[in-house]
């Protein structure tokens, strides 16, 4: 079984990494942070950020750990990206909005916090789950906590083996017309690369009604997520701002008129 053991801390530096780093607002922050999917602790006498994952019971499941201090020495990428030991992967990390009908499925914590503050004004009634990766069992097990949700029996989902979460959902589009009544249930909202858009093809090639809603490509480039977004949109911002005051300090302080004398 799932063990957590980290000890919390207050979560001043985690704020700033997500501040800065990634370009979230307190208000998105704060939105996952009240929900309890966010904590910041030490592993290994390093400061991390933790994204907690509950299940349809509200238990702790899993935590994955991010870094929010640069070391290149001792990660490969720049900042520490572990899953706690014994972390059950199926059930995703989720945010409910309103009383959920559908679902959108983001690759990472990060890329759904992203996605929440570019899109949040459109999420009435709606799950947000991060797969942590493409996982179909993370899609299978929050499909099947809706189903049971509707139905009033979340009790089933204990009986549940995680590895037979891909048959009941084929079992669930073979002799239910739980599709056919929730035709927008099921939104990806993964990376813009080559493993997002296949992981699109695959579902839609098995018969599942799926939209996809996938982050720009940006000029030439042949890959992007949420991130990219709104660091972008950040930049954007901010230099409409600077041009803004530098156009109204012209407006205030008009450059000297320059008399012209008439040479005889």
């Amino acid at each position: 079984p799932f063990q957590y053991y980290l000890l919390e801390e207050p979560f001043r530096q985690a704020r700033t990494y997500l501040n800065d780093v990634r370009g979230l607002i307190d208000k998105t922050i704060n939105a996952f942070g009240i929900k309890g999917l966010l904590a910041q602790a030490t592993h290994q006498s390093e400061p991390v950020l933790v994204f907690k994952s509950y299940d349809h019971n509200g238990s702790l499941q899993a935590a994955r750990l991010q870094g929010i201090v640069k070391d290149e020495e001792r990660h490969k990428r720049g900042y520490l990206k572990k899953i706690m030991k014994s972390s059950h992967g199926h059930v995703g990390i989720s945010l409910d909005i309103g009383n959920p009908k559908r679902l959108i499925f983001c690759e990472s914590v990060i890329d759904m916090m992203n996605y929440y503050q570019l899109h949040q004004k459109q999420l009435p009634d709606v799950r947000l789950v991060s797969m942590e990766g493409l996982k179909l069992s993370v899609i299978a097990y929050q499909i099947l906590r809706l189903a049971a949700e509707e139905q009033g029996k979340l009790a089933f989902l204990d009986t549940v083996k995680p590895s037979r979460l891909s048959h009941y959902l084929q079992a669930i589009q073979e002799t239910t017309t739980f599709f056919q009544t929730h035709s927008n249930v099921l939104t990806l909202a993964v990376d813009n690369d080559e493993a997002g858009r296949e992981f699109c093809q695959k579902l839609s090639d098995k018969g599942f009604p799926i939209s996809q809603d996938l982050p720009p490509l940006q000029g030439l480039k042949t890959k992007s997520d949420w991130n990219d977004i709104v660091k972008q949109q950040k930049e954007k911002s901010l230099s409409d701002f600077i041009q803004t005051a530098q156009a109204q300090v012209i407006k205030n302080h008009p450059p000297p008129k320059r008399e012209h004398t008439l040479e005889l």
